[in-house]
């Protein structure tokens, strides 16, 4: 879009093939599988990429039986698809080296968003679509401005999938712009199959907020940062502020669930053992004194903090986050919540994790390692 503030349609340009594949291979038996949220089954093969130590950036999605991994390295760009026959396909991947991803998925279509920034430091949202043919069309947005884009989430609506994220407007020469200064700017789309032409549409302008995340793609929704504190954007175009607590928010049709984070004796030291407890309701209800609603306890703060929706219909929210045992300096573990059980999935220093229906896909990086597996969550 020339403005996001005179735009009544978006202006894309396409984008060329920028991969060079990393190779993956499938583990054998004999290396230790991951474990599986509360009532999952581990599908296999769990996927093995060899990614180095240097700087990386990936992202997973799911949609139906298939799932979605794109990697980007210093050197390299790489787009896997697996499909429900276990077959992998390495598809075009339109992002470079040193690309910072996102990723979601829901019924048909997967999508992957990321920025591309050029030698005069001008910032390009741009957008890749993968439909149920396995086809790739990916598209970058022209902005007169600098834009900031938050992670990209999709949803089930009836037979089509929609698709949401965030811009932040910010003036490209203007370097001491306030939080006030800032424009924030809800993007969606609607994906059906075999759709020939995509359209964006945008939600109205929230002026003098920076956008923070997409809660809800369904009926779009976002969080964004305003006077230091986080709000979400309610259907009135008003606003409602969050509990500083609060990690992660996800909606599941009407409702809006919570990862809330308390320490029951805040210090300054960064070890606090057994202080940190997670809870998951909600978003805006009572919280229960009686502790029903705490899903852990951690010695220290969690790490990259996920909800996603799993189930046959979609509505039992799993919670995954990395979590530190014994105040440890290296070693991070997946920790799963669902249907009441906490479990340990396998250690970790990055996550990402993504759902549709029964299908939950999980990518994590161990080392110069990034494993990539598959969950059937009835």
């Amino acid at each position: 879009m020339r403005s996001l503030e005179r735009a009544s349609q978006l202006s894309l340009t396409q984008v060329a093939d920028a991969s060079s594949a990393l190779a993956a291979s499938d583990e054998p038996p004999l290396v230790a599988p991951p474990a599986a949220p509360s009532g999952c089954t581990l599908e296999r093969p769990v996927r093995s990429i060899n990614v180095g130590e240097g700087p990386l950036s990936f992202a997973t999605a799911a949609a139906g039986a298939r799932s979605l991994l794109a990697i980007s390295t210093a050197q390299t760009s790489t787009l896997y698809l697996s499909r429900s026959d276990g077959t992998l396909a390495v598809l075009a991947a339109p992002f470079g080296p040193a690309t910072a991803l996102s990723a979601s998925g829901a019924a048909h279509t997967m999508v992957v968003t990321w920025t591309r920034s050029s030698a005069s430091q001008r910032a390009t949202p741009s957008i890749a679509i993968v439909d149920e043919r396995d086809s790739v069309r990916a598209f970058a947005f022209e902005e007169r401005y600098a834009p900031v884009m938050t992670e990209v989430l999709c949803a089930r609506v009836d037979r089509a999938a929609r698709c949401a994220f965030a811009l932040t407007e910010r003036d490209e020469f203007d370097t001491n712009q306030g939080a006030d200064a800032a424009r924030a700017v809800l993007v969606s789309t609607t994906l059906l199959p075999q759709q020939s032409s995509v359209e964006f549409e945008r939600r109205p302008i929230v002026a003098g907020v920076r956008a923070a995340a997409v809660v809800n793609a369904a009926r779009p929704a976002m969080t964004v940062l305003r006077d230091g504190g986080l709000a979400r954007t309610l259907d009135d175009g008003g606003l409602a502020s969050i509990d500083p607590a609060t990690l992660e928010l996800a909606a599941f049709g009407a409702d809006t669930a919570a990862i809330e984070l308390r320490a029951s004796a805040p210090t300054t030291e960064r070890c606090q053992p057994a202080q940190w407890a997670l809870s998951l309701g909600e978003l805006g209800a009572a919280r229960r004194d009686s502790g029903e609603s705490t899903i852990a306890t951690m010695d220290a703060r969690p790490r990259g903090a996920r909800i996603r929706s799993t189930g046959a219909d979609g509505t039992t929210p799993a919670a995954l986050w990395l979590d530190a045992p014994q105040c440890s300096e290296r070693l991070f573990v997946i920790r799963a919540h669902r249907r009441g059980e906490t479990v340990a999935l396998t250690s970790a220093t990055e996550f990402d994790a993504a759902s549709d229906r029964a299908s939950l896909s999980l990518a994590w990086r161990e080392g110069d390692r990034l494993r990539w597996a598959r969950y059937r969550c009835p």
